[in-house]
């Protein structure tokens, strides 16, 4: 053992000397001072600190000063004693949470160490050593506050000083919230102690079931130099197993059947959006060894099926037969005119000269649309009808899935001075087609697929009474895809400049073909990628005399390998529609790879290789652009 301990201490002092980030934690610690009735300091008191779940003990003594440091402590209610010959055996029962230090000053009685005094919780003091302000979610908080969807960061909410940014400005950015003044993506996520973050949407990076958390505190504000990174931290604690066998099972159904139709569809007249969302699910937690092996496991899946409906203006064959071959061989290859009602609605040729590009009352008579022979097209012309759709959105219980989120972990109290627990967390979402990129013509209609993985093993150890490690462990994997459907990725997304301008007609947006029609313009798929990250802690608590100091290190490797599809397939606008009868591009938007070449460079044209120069230096360059 001693070889073991000897060959990790090494290894941290390497990553202290190395490190780049906080030794973060979600350990607690108990500390305080023992006097006698006459206010003297008791020096070498026992002082042991009992798990009332797993009989887990750690064991030190007061110093010379009556101060003693219990470092490393796992969430979770104690038995705390207090021994000295010549004074009666003081005990209380505390509860230590996440990433707390409990504060706890005894004063001993004259007697025989056989005999007890409990001290009452009442008459404890917590929470004198830290400035740090925060709010504890506890595990009695998680089993009876209500949850719509049984994600427990929900409850980050009841934080005092967070402002819903969602709401207020459409920022849901991290968890929607803007904690302490900070911005929304300014909140550093924490799984057992090691940073959990989707760096793309500054989010939470791996989800684990809500049966699976014993507790989590957000802390907001003077949080200690080992958090570092950001100043809001939540820090998410899963649970262990225990002496005694426990677990649980259950199902949580939500309906459209239980609901009522939303204000928007009673308003246009159309269907009542429906959904039906189960949560289902259990865990379980016992002993391999008594008060040696522990091992918890949960699983919970959730299967939601929603839909809303969508309704598009999509051109009609009137518009087809006006417009130029290039306009009409782009919609006929995807398929042609969709399918629409005129009688539902529709948009004439002079609402789109006089309404949607502001023209004005009469204005058609001076300023008509123009057939592809020069002839202007007839006011009544209807050129664009609503297409009424069913699409796979969230009406209530969230984005249309099959999602599976599990844990596993196992404890292993090697001795009174030794820890050590493995985690492996597991998520995978596959959201519908629709979800992502949706649209009346065929080829264009997208999901999303999510698989996600984390896996963590930590280590502590006491040295003596005055010394304290903790090593940790952790890799992160987060992948998320946003595919294309059957539309190749060179399909530009072309569309009419004024496609939202249709407020007097329902706000319908009218819509040609392409992904993510209404947001091609700064948006686009394919997108995603596997985001890697390899983390590396390591604290240390020391006491001496009436000082304790804390210091450490951590390693962080990330290796970000997604990819952005925005442009990827070109964004073309027209700005009248009268450049869009004609086929007419005003504006192209696109992207490129530059395959190691700079703006400046000549690329040439041709059968053959040419001569140019790159960045000042000789090169040729193939007739394909590439270097």
């Amino acid at each position: 053992m001693r070889k073991v301990v000897g060959f990790l201490v090494a290894v941290l002092l390497i990553l202290l000397g190395t490190s780049s980030a906080g030794a973060q934690t979600q350990l607690g610690s108990v500390r305080g001072t023992i006097k006698d009735p006459q206010g003297n300091s008791v020096p070498d008191a026992k002082v042991t600190l009992k798990n009332a779940a797993t009989n887990a003990q750690q064991e030190t003594a007061t110093n010379s000063e009556g101060i003693y440091v219990l470092a490393n402590v796992v969430p979770g209610e104690y038995e705390l004693s207090i021994k000295k010959e010549g004074f009666r055996t003081t005990a209380a029962k505390i509860v230590v949470e996440i990433a707390q230090t409990v504060g706890l000053n005894f004063t001993l009685e004259l007697g025989k160490v056989s005999e007890t005094v409990t001290v009452s919780e009442s008459a404890l003091v917590i929470n004198t050593y830290s400035a740090e302000l925060g709010k504890e979610i506890t595990s009695s908080d998680l089993e009876n506050l209500p949850l719509l969807t049984r994600n427990p960061y929900a409850l980050a909410a009841l934080t005092a000083g967070a402002a819903d940014t969602g709401q207020v400005t459409g920022d849901t950015r991290g968890l929607g919230l803007a904690i302490n003044g900070q911005r929304a993506a300014s909140t550093n996520f924490m799984l057992d102690g090691a940073e959990n973050n989707d760096t793309f949407v500054a989010g939470v990076g791996q989800t684990v079931p809500l049966d699976s958390v014993q507790e989590f505190k957000i802390q907001s504000s003077s949080t200690t130099a080992e958090y570092g990174r950001n100043a809001v931290q939540v820090n998410v604690s899963t649970k262990s197993g225990t002496n005694n066998l426990h677990g649980s099972a259950y199902e949580y159904y939500r309906g459209a059947a239980l609901s009522t139709a939303n204000f928007d569809d009673n308003a246009k007249g159309i269907p009542k959006a429906g959904f039906v969302r189960n949560q289902f699910g259990g865990s379980l937690g016992g002993a391999i060894k008594k008060d040696k092996i522990f091992y918890y496991g949960s699983l919970e899946p959730i299967r939601v099926r929603s839909t809303a409906t969508t309704q598009f203006f999509v051109p009609t064959t009137n518009w087809m037969n006006a417009a130029s071959s290039t306009a009409q061989g782009f919609v006929n290859a995807f398929g042609g005119v969709p399918v629409s009602n005129c009688a539902d609605q529709a948009i004439t040729a002079q609402d789109v000269v006089e309404t949607i590009e502001g023209g004005g009352t009469g204005s058609y008579a001076g300023s008509p649309l123009l057939d592809q022979s020069g002839t202007p097209i007839p006011a009544a012309t209807q050129l664009f009808c609503r297409d009424t759709l069913r699409q796979p959105t969230d009406s209530g219980g969230g984005l249309p899935q099959n999602t599976w989120l599990a844990t596993g972990r196992v404890d292993f109290n090697i001795s009174k001075d030794t820890t050590f627990f493995a985690r492996y967390a597991f998520d995978k979402e596959t959201d519908f087609p629709g979800t992502v990129s949706f649209s009346p013509y065929p080829g264009f209609t997208t999901g999303q697929n999510t698989k996600n993985q984390n896996v963590t093993a930590t280590l502590t150890h006491s040295f003596g009474t005055s010394l304290y490690s903790e090593f940790r462990l952790t890799y992160n994997r987060v992948n998320t895809l946003q595919p294309l459907s059957t539309a190749p990725s060179t399909t530009p997304c072309w569309q009419y400049d004024l496609y939202n301008n249709t407020g007097a007609f329902g706000g319908n947006l009218i819509i040609f073909p392409g992904y993510s029609p209404s947001v091609c313009s700064f948006a686009g798929i394919p997108f995603g990628g596997p985001q890697n990250i390899y983390q590396g802690h390591n604290g240390w608590t020391f006491t001496h005399g009436k000082h304790t100091f804390k210091w450490g290190g951590g390693y962080l490797h990330l290796r970000d390998n997604r990819t952005f599809g925005a442009y990827e397939g070109a964004y073309f606008d027209s700005f009248s529609m009268q450049d869009m009868l004609n086929g007419q591009v005003d504006l192209t938007l696109a992207a490129i790879d530059p395959r190691g070449h700079v703006p400046g460079d000549r690329y040439c044209i041709g059968p053959n290789p040419c001569p140019i120069t790159l960045n000042g230096n000789p090169a040729t360059v193939p007739v394909d652009g590439h270097a």
